[in-house]
Parts: structure tokens; sequence; C-alpha cells
């Protein structure tokens, strides 16, 4: 078994109860591979550890999704900052329109340094209008005042 500990644990409300995962762990047996976690729930004010495996089963695809949903929410929010519809951005970075939409319905990933990628590229675009930009109006302040 293979334990990863959480930085700060997450708090999953499932069966009416109140849970808290505390570490990811991948349980081995033989060739078949689960993935589970440790997870405590509040009793009386206390956490106790969940001892019951498949709890543990549903908290961990819960917490899946949970990530699966962020991960679908921070490229649909790069696109909308983008301030282009789904066929605009697929058009700017020749991909596919029904990817982006897939990724933004969370059937498919967005793997994270194509996202990163995009973000850079949007960023350094955006940068260089605004530079272009202010080329323009200088050049074009200096045009007035060499008129008159």
């Amino acid at each position: 078994m293979e334990d990863r500990k959480l930085d700060k644990p997450i708090i999953i409300e499932a069966n009416g109860k109140k849970y808290r995962i505390v570490a990811l762990n991948t349980v081995c047996y033989g060739i078949k591979e689960s993935k589970s976690c440790i997870a405590e729930f509040e009793y009386k004010g206390k956490w106790h550890e969940v001892k019951n495996f498949e709890i543990l089963l549903d908290l961990r695809k819960k917490f899946d999704d949970m990530q699966r949903k962020d991960d679908d929410m921070k490229f649909k929010e790069l696109r909308q900052a983008s301030g282009m519809n789904q066929t605009q951005f697929a058009k700017y970075f020749n991909i596919p329109r029904r990817t982006v939409q897939n990724w933004e319905l969370g059937i498919n990933k967005c793997p994270e340094y194509l996202m990163e990628l995009m973000a850079y590229k949007l960023l350094n675009e955006k940068r260089r209008q605004e530079i272009s930009e202010k080329i323009k109006v200088s050049k074009e302040h200096k045009k007035r005042q060499g008129n008159q």
C-alpha cells in the first residue's frame, strides 16, 4: 500500500455525515490495483478513523470527481478569460472544437502542461497587443505634433 498524505485535509459530506480525507492511497491485490483513502469521520466533536473499506472507496471516488471538476473549471476559466467562445478558442489554438467542449464538460482532461502553454501564449499575445497599441498611440501623437 502506498500512502500520500494531503497538505490540507479535504472535507466531504456523504451519507449525511461529514468526513475528512487526510491521505490518498493505492491498494494492490496481486495485479489488481484499487484507489482508496485514509479518512476520518466526526462523532461528538472528535475525529475517528473510517475502517469500512466500501466507504473509503466511495470517498476516494467523490474526491477524484471533485478534483476533476476543479480541473475542468480551470480550463473553462482560461477560455473565458481569453474572451473567446469555444469555437474561436479551438481555431486560435488549432484544437478540434469537440476537444475543447469535452475538456469543459469533464469528459476528457486537458493536460496540465498544455493549459500552462495556452495561458502563456494568451498572456504574451495580450502583452504584445498592449505594446503595439502604445507604439501606435505614440506615433500618432508625434505625427499630430509635427503637423501643428
